[in-house]
């Protein structure tokens, strides 16, 4: 785990992009924990300025949480809100355009499984330059190639419980105003048999066949069940890649003859309703 942060945070030096201790308990906002006010302020590169503020119990909750970012005129340029409210730690130039970039993040659902958007926000002035996006990405830099965002789907309902649940991941850059997917670029690396150091914590599992077989032969044992999350997460993102092939072999492997196919076409099923409307660019 030391081996990875320390590749993680030498990667960043490169890209131009750090993580930051910002150091103060504001850095997030909960609708049922935090205090009435403002939690937080701080000062960005270029005259920017981001402030963090909960809403008194008179607030809806969806609206308790306040983000928003002003200009060096002081006027606002970006507004969210929501149950919750968080600056992520990475922060710089994001997309190669020689702006400092800021990520915040806003809770749109509370409870267990919460549901998160966030902003981009180019800090150039006049004109900032904000990109909207469905979900809260994990940042990893690469060297010699910028940085990429990692969007994690969860398929709650297709495992055993909430905290057993199948995920694929979409690769995404982020540049002039705009998001792209390029997760068949970087397809190798998340479904390669081999870990991949920058990658290790969204790459597909590697499943062997004395564990494919394990679960195909013990029924409804937990160390069936357990696999099996493992083999639906391998089979959605070997799907997204593009390789049905590779899919239905994984599927075959992992449960019994009279059962793959119909396992199989549920996943598919469900990759079908995967939200392509997650990306919102806009300038």
């Amino acid at each position: 785990m030391v081996t990875l942060l320390l590749l993680i945070l030498a990667a960043a030096a490169t890209t131009g992009i750090r993580r930051v201790d910002w150091s103060f308990a504001g850095e997030e906002c909960q609708y049922a924990s935090s205090p009435t006010g403002v939690v937080e302020e701080r000062a960005l590169p270029g005259g920017f300025a981001v402030r963090i503020v909960a809403g008194g119990q008179g607030v809806d909750e969806e609206r308790r949480c306040l983000a928003e970012v002003t200009g060096p005129d002081g006027t606002v340029v970006w507004q969210g809100f929501g149950f919750g409210a968080r600056l992520d730690p990475w922060t710089g130039d994001l997309d190669g355009d020689g702006h400092h970039d800021v990520v915040i993040a806003i809770e749109e659902g509370g409870g267990n499984r919460g549901s998160w958007r966030s902003a981009v926000i180019g800090l150039r002035w006049p004109g900032p330059v904000v990109v909207e996006l469905g979900f809260w990405p994990d940042l990893i830099p690469l060297p010699g190639a910028g940085v990429v965002l990692i969007e994690t789907v969860a398929f709650y309902g297709l495992g055993p419980s909430m905290a057993e649940t199948p995920v694929a991941v979409r690769v995404h850059r982020v540049g002039a105003g705009r998001i792209t997917d390029a997760t068949r670029a970087f397809c190798p690396r998340l479904v390669g048999q081999r870990a991949d150091s920058a990658f290790a914590r969204h790459a597909a599992p590697v499943l062997d066949s004395a564990a494919l077989t394990r679960a195909r032969q013990a029924g409804a044992s937990f160390d069936a069940a357990r696999i099996r999350v493992d083999a639906m997460s391998r089979i959605l993102q070997l799907r997204v890649c593009g390789d049905d092939e590779a899919a239905r072999a994984v599927a075959r492997a992992a449960w019994p003859a009279a059962e793959w196919a119909e396992r199989y076409s549920l996943l598919v099923g469900a990759l079908g309703r995967l939200p392509g409307d997650s990306l919102k660019p806009r300038r």
